[in-house]
């Protein structure tokens, strides 16, 4: 019936076209075979990124928080209260206030720590700033810092002395080179001068809380200086750790183990601030010393008064209301208290 479409002469396919057919149905297996895996591919990281989103979930929920009003940063910048507390085990009194810092992460990277005295008058109350932790924890210490001072504050983190202890030991121990003899009998320290060590947690608690280092003559001032030198040297260590999900999780342990954080201050929160400070030049941390005065209060006692210049300082950490000049003023028969740098006897190495 068909036989007329019959082709007398049948077409036979040349080599050429068995090779092309053959590569292209190569081709097409191959591409089946890819829309295959990335479909998997894509299931799979959609269960991973499920599960990890859960993970840092539970990583975050494993952390203490306190619920702080923050008074936060007008600019980019952010600033980290650190408070580092006497609490200790079976004591029987409230936990003071023995660190009080600010850690400000300006948006292109750079780094600065501020000391502040614990024996700092309040502008305005006459009390001492330590007081304000004492009479109501963090959330007065920061409605202080922003309604005397004007700084800002995004963030808290809280540390008592065996966190410190424990934060110190899981980073690694801290790396310092030790420029003069530092001895306190108080605390136990004694360290001599070398080019680098790494003290351990324990030693390191020594040295923040030495008042009493032989031929230092400022007390409470050289351990604040110190202090100062230690969250430098902390933070050059940290490094990118931040950026990487194996050192965040690593973080997020020690913090849950040692630390209490405000409610904001969430795991992908500190990763940002981590990108952030990627970004910068951790070998140039800059910590200025706030200017002081030594002062006596109405019953004679000794506080410290902010020093002519101090303005300035507390500009560069986010305060944008100047302080009256009068809070300034050196005050008759008040002493200028020098700069401490000199008086540090330590720095990272």
């Amino acid at each position: 019936m068909f036989e007329h479409l019959d082709d007398p002469t049948p077409y036979r396919p040349g080599r050429d076209l068995r090779r092309r057919v053959v590569v292209r149905g190569r081709r097409i297996r191959w591409r089946r075979r890819l829309a295959a895996t990335a479909g998997a591919t894509t299931l799979a990281l959609g269960t991973v990124s499920v599960g990890l989103v859960a993970y840092v979930e539970r990583r975050d929920d494993a952390i203490d928080r306190a619920d702080i009003a923050m008074a936060p940063s007008l600019d980019d910048a952010v600033n980290v209260l650190l408070i580092g507390t006497d609490a200790r085990p079976g004591a029987e009194d409230g936990a003071r206030a023995d660190t009080i810092a600010i850690l400000r992460v300006a948006s292109d990277g750079s780094l600065a720590v501020l000391s502040l005295p614990r024996d700092l008058q309040v502008p305005g109350t006459g009390q001492r700033l330590a007081a304000a932790y004492a009479d109501g924890g963090a959330q007065v210490l920061v409605d202080t810092l922003h309604g005397a001072l004007g700084l800002p504050v995004d963030h808290v983190v809280e540390v008592d002395f065996a966190a410190f202890v424990g934060l110190v030991d899981d980073l690694g121990g801290l790396r310092l080179a030790v420029d003069v003899p530092l001895r306190d009998r108080t605390t136990g320290l004694d360290l001599a001068p070398t080019a680098c060590t790494t003290l351990d947690g324990e030693t390191a608690l020594q040295l923040v809380r030495a008042r009493h280092v032989d031929g230092d003559t400022l007390g409470d001032l050289g351990r604040m200086a110190r202090t100062r030198a230690v969250l430098a040297a902390a933070m050059e260590q940290v490094g990118d750790a931040w950026d990487d999900p194996r050192e965040l999780d690593r973080l997020s342990r020690m913090l849950a183990d040692h630390a209490v954080l405000d409610d904001g201050l969430s795991l992908e929160v500190m990763a940002g601030l981590g990108r952030t400070l990627g970004r910068g030049d951790r070998s140039r941390i800059a910590a200025p010393e706030l200017p002081l005065t030594d002062v006596r209060g109405a019953d004679g006692a000794a506080f410290l008064g902010l020093g002519q210049g101090a303005d300035a300082v507390l500009r560069d950490f986010g305060a944008t209301d100047p302080l009256p000049a009068a809070v300034t003023a050196t005050p008759a028969g008040a002493t200028v208290l020098p700069g401490l740098t000199p008086l540090v006897g330590i720095h990272p190495c």
